[in-house]
């Protein structure tokens, strides 16, 4: 037979329903903000080391 189909819908309902929009909004942008933070610095770092 078929698999079993979870009430909830899909396997990650937090995307379809999330309690905390804020936050995982702050989730998604932080490791962006952080990885950018740390290339501009490894580029600032070249450029003072010049």
């Amino acid at each position: 037979s078929a698999p079993e189909a979870s009430p909830q819908g899909p396997t990650h309902p937090t995307l379809r329903a999330n309690p905390f929009p804020e936050v995982t909004d702050l989730f998604c942008r932080l490791p962006l903000s952080t990885l950018f933070y740390q290339l501009e610095a490894v580029h600032l770092g070249d450029l003072l080391r010049l």
